[in-house]
């Protein structure tokens, strides 16, 4: 996109548009490492850490924010479901931050939201839907308990406002983008790729290789990622049981409705992959919330805490002092068992892309091909701009993915194409490079083979 391509029509690729504006920004840092994307994630990550210590401030006094809110944070982002980084769900969770924030205050004060507010939430909810839209149950969870409240209070006229003034956010992130696809004639790609052949095509393959109902999918799913997230999954349980003995159904029936819409959405399909789960351990908050209302009370009775209310200059010096543990205690803790660790002891110079690079970039102007998986960075590391639409396999089955890349291949449009975990074997190229290196999870072999009337010049 920062070179002029238009997503999907020019580019095949399955997420929303947003998603790719933000890393085309990224882009615009580094073009040949994730600099950018690491920065956006430390923005994301920062966001979610403040709407997590405000909505803590909410039930108990703000040096229990300094704690557990970056405790939440340390728990999400050394998980499994975080893994690799970089996912669509990782940039969503400061919107729900937000989001439980906004009702959090709401419900506690007994005030509605403002038409500012409710605009925000339209402009956040259009955030979410031109990144990922299977996460938008999310806020029809959000939206039910608000319009509960309006119809018990009889302020049928609100209730009209509240959507009103949430689609004018909604149509005030998207008229750009509906524009931009018109500008660039791509309106029927738009909807053929981001939203036909994700409701109807991606969710019909499963990697399981199982037939399974709609329940069946929650049940299997919700089970794989909370056992493989025990961290921030036990914090889930502790949250959700944790609110049931709060006073006024609001709150918890807002955390219920939220969590229920959203697993609906994330989990009711035949596909499950470890990230999904990260829209999910947002609700960790609320047992962080929990066990930080228990430690005041046993510490107020052990210490006579109301002693300290009006000693100014001790409540500073033990926010400071938990603020600097929680720091190192945080760091520690990530580093011990943050899931990418390992990937500290690497050079670049260790990893196949780099290796692979010296051999690609001796060609002036090359072009490239990622065959068959999921892209694997050379192009970035290369600072190569794909000329094949299908520029690498993605998690759908879509027989013109494969098919457009064939052609690629035989047409020896592409100076080299990598293969990961198999071999091409095609009359126009031969093998120049085999690389291996160990990802965490398996080891992964690396083909490159070379465009064969390249060989014959030199």
């Amino acid at each position: 996109m920062g070179n002029g391509q238009v997503v999907y029509k020019d580019i095949f690729e399955q997420k929303g548009v947003l998603l790719y504006f933000l890393h085309m920004l990224s882009y615009f840092v580094s073009h040949t490492t994730f600099m950018g994307v690491f920065i956006l994630e430390v923005i994301a990550g920062t966001l979610f850490m403040f709407f997590n210590m405000k909505t803590i401030a909410l039930y108990v006094h703000q040096i229990y924010a300094f704690l557990f809110a970056p405790m939440c944070s340390v728990m999400i982002y050394s998980s499994l479901a975080f893994d690799s980084g970089d996912s669509a769900e990782e940039l969503c969770m400061p919107v729900f931050a937000f989001m439980f924030y906004l009702s959090a205050k709401a419900f506690k004060t007994d005030k509605y939201f403002s038409k500012k507010a409710l605009i925000i939430v339209g402009i956040v909810s259009g955030y979410v839907l031109w990144i990922k839209y299977t996460m938008l149950g999310f806020f029809i969870g959000w939206i039910i308990v608000p319009v509960i409240w309006l119809i018990i209070k009889k302020q049928y006229s609100m209730i009209w406002q509240t959507f009103v003034f949430i689609s004018l956010g909604v149509g005030i992130i998207s008229l750009p983008i509906i524009l931009y696809f018109l500008f660039n004639n791509a309106i029927g790609d738009l909807w053929k790729v981001y939203f036909y052949n994700n409701i109807f095509v991606y969710s019909t393959k499963t990697n399981f290789n199982e037939e399974l109902s709609f329940i069946q999918c929650i049940y299997r799913n919700m089970y794989i990622s909370m056992l493989d997230n025990k961290s921030f999954s036990v914090m889930i349980f502790i949250g959700l049981v944790g609110f049931l003995p709060l006073k006024g159904w609001q709150q918890k029936g807002h955390i219920y409705t939220c969590f229920a819409f959203l697993v609906f959405t994330i989990f009711g399909t035949s596909r499950y992959f470890g990230y999904y789960c990260i829209a999910l351990s947002v609700f960790s908050v609320f047992g962080y919330i929990v066990v930080a209302v228990l430690t005041d009370r046993i510490l107020r009775k052990i210490i006579s805490a109301d002693k300290f209310a009006n000693k100014t200059k001790f409540k500073i010096a033990l926010q400071s002092l938990v603020a600097v543990a929680t720091v190192i205690g945080t760091v520690f803790f990530a580093k011990s068992f943050g899931r990418n660790v390992y990937f500290m002891d690497y050079r670049q110079e260790d990893l196949p892309q780099y290796k692979l690079k010296e051999i690609i970039c001796q060609e002036k102007n090359p072009t490239l091909l990622q065959f068959g998986g999921l892209d694997g960075g050379f192009y970035s590391v290369c600072d190569i701009v794909p000329n094949c639409k299908y520029f690498c396999g993605l998690n759908i089955d879509l027989p013109e993915i494969s098919e457009g890349q064939q052609r690629y291949v035989d047409n020896g449009e592409g100076m080299f194409i990598v293969v990961r975990g198999g071999e091409l074997h095609h009359d126009n190229y031969e093998l120049v490079a085999t690389e291996k290196f160990d990802d965490g999870h398996m080891e992964r072999l690396y083909n490159l083979y070379r465009l064969k009337s390249i060989a014959k010049k030199e």
